[in-house]
């Protein structure tokens, strides 16, 4: 198999879905903002009602709401935070109409200025409510060359057995 990542924007949920197919949640590495979660402890694997691979944390995430921000004119900073040592590089900000989806902090520039990916709109509004949430990273130990079922016989490898005839 080969290792995939998968970046997930965290919120205040417990459930996010799934890129891949696994069978089990020792099959995945997840880290919440740097730290290694315990699988079957601090997340489980399973299937929606709708058949849609899902990991499902212990407690639902945390999400840090930064208000009377100022979105700077035409450029992607946020300014006017009181704190930004709450923050890490990569995580999601969401939350506001002026902010773009998909949208993450790449650099903080100082103790109350983020730069974000995407350009924020809104020609220098203040006093803008954010959100600010965890980042996820999910790694595939091994892309599935299996497919996980519900019962344990094609979750395994097929073994083939023959007897030879002696020659």
């Amino acid at each position: 198999g080969v290792f995939e990542v998968q970046r997930i924007a965290g919120t205040t949920a417990t459930t996010y879905d799934l890129d891949f197919e696994v069978a089990q949640a020792t099959q995945v590495l997840v880290s919440v903002d740097g730290i290694v979660q315990e699988p079957d402890y601090s997340y489980s694997v399973g299937r929606s009602a709708t058949g849609t691979m899902q990991l499902t944390f212990a407690s639902a995430l945390t999400e840090q709401t930064a208000s009377s921000t100022t979105l700077t004119s035409g450029s992607t900073t946020i300014s006017a935070l009181a704190n930004t040592g709450l923050y890490n590089v990569g995580q999601p900000i969401t939350g506001n109409a002026n902010i773009p989806a998909n949208t993450f902090i790449t650099a903080i520039p100082s103790s109350s200025t983020l730069t974000i990916s995407n350009a924020a709109t809104g020609s220098g509004s203040a006093n803008q409510t954010i959100k600010i949430g965890s980042r996820i990273f999910v790694t595939y130990l091994g892309k599935q060359l299996l497919t996980p079922s519900a019962n344990n016989a094609n979750t395994y490898p097929k073994l083939e057995t023959f007897t030879g005839d002696g020659s």
